[in-house]
């Protein structure tokens, strides 16, 4: 098996080229790719030892399929290291367990989707085709700068990316770097997701914006809009926002989120 490494066939290959990622030869990964290939998809199964290598297979592919291996952090530290990097790839867990936890997990901290262990061979190839046509869709369409977040739902085609720098309160949001900095503070790095719900959130500030609204700002329409991951970003946000009691972001029963603080733009 070779180590992690530029494919040398992704760019003379006018085919999607599609790398399943582990870290060793154990679990389903030659299996996988044949289900692949026997569809008619090009797979290849590709080993990565560090961070360096992942970020280095994602960067030679047009879907990474990334095998959950073991249990623990690990698997969810790889995945974070690739949604966070400009231009990756579709990403896809793949893993043995039928743990809905485990499923809402991935999602939630980025995977474009998730296959489980009850997962078929055609549902396997199906999902893959899927995050390819959407991928495609997003590079012809690009969401347009400055779209309005409060759109009606159906109406957001793509997810919205802020652009820029704003402030509120001793805080200010990088947009182009993705950081948030508080005076006197260290800049913290946040996740395109709950960059994206900031955004949003600090567009319509003092106004109430309902989940599925700040949804598909975050994830367009695609065929299944995780409302739920709204929920978890707000309260990873909330986590670094909220210090000596001051309150950034209000939940309004049966509305949606409040943004509190008055938002100035630079």
């Amino acid at each position: 098996m070779e180590d992690a490494g530029p494919s040398s066939g992704h760019a003379a290959n006018a085919r999607p080229q599609v790398v399943l990622a582990s870290t060793s030869e154990a679990g389903r990964s030659t299996e996988l790719v044949e289900i692949l290939q026997r569809h008619g998809l090009s797979a290849q199964h590709r080993q990565y030892s560090d961070g360096a290598s992942l970020l280095s297979l994602a960067q030679s592919c047009d879907v990474l399929l990334l095998e959950r291996q073991e249990r623990g952090d690990a698997n969810w530290f790889a995945l974070r290291m690739v949604v966070e990097i400009n231009n990756r790839p579709p990403v896809i867990m793949v893993s043995d367990s039928s743990d809905s936890v485990d499923r809402i997990v991935g999602l939630e901290l980025g995977a474009d989707d998730y296959v489980d262990g009850s997962f078929t061979d055609r549902e396997l190839t199906a999902r893959v085709r899927a995050v390819l046509r959407r991928c495609a869709r997003r590079r012809t369409e690009p969401a347009p700068v400055g779209a309005s977040i409060s759109a009606p739902a159906g109406e957001v085609g793509e997810p919205i990316h802020q652009r820029g720098t704003a402030c509120f309160g001793d805080w200010v949001v990088n947009f182009d770097a993705r950081t948030i900095c508080r005076a006197g503070g260290a800049r913290v790095k946040v996740s395109g997701n709950d960059q994206r719900l900031l955004g949003a959130l600090m567009r319509s500030a003092q106004q109430v914006m309902d989940r599925d609204t700040l949804a598909k700002t975050m994830h367009g329409n695609s065929a299944e809009v995780r409302v739920r991951t709204v929920d978890v970003s707000i309260s990873r946000m909330r986590s670094k926002l909220d210090h000596h009691n001051q309150e950034v972001i209000r939940t309004v029963r049966s509305r949606g989120y409040l943004f509190l603080p008055k938002v100035t733009w630079t």
